[in-house]
């Protein structure tokens, strides 16, 4: 993909939906600030007091955000921002 004469990456992201591979929808000279909002499953907690089955999710919340750090310092990319909720994360790369 060519940086030059090429769609602008909201353009290609709307065309080609999350289902391609970033290399085919981000042109490797381009520089793209990205949101990425990750959920849980079977109504399991992140974070927090989960009534149902009666824990205290807390003392992970130190851990998420190292292994963030690290896995973005890993990656290659810049972790600007992010925010941990009960069931899910959100992530500003």
């Amino acid at each position: 993909m060519s940086c030059q004469g090429s769609a602008s990456s909201v353009d290609r992201v709307s065309a080609y939906g999350s289902t391609h591979a970033r290399r085919s929808v981000f042109a490797p000279c381009e520089v793209a600030v990205v949101h990425e909002m990750l959920r849980t499953i079977l109504r399991c907690y992140l974070l927090g007091f989960d009534p149902v089955s009666d824990k205290d999710f807390d003392h992970r919340k130190l851990w998420i955000e190292c292994k963030l750090q690290e896995m973005a310092a890993h990656m290659g990319v810049d972790l600007l921002d992010f925010a941990l909720l009960s069931n899910h994360l959100h992530l500003i790369l």
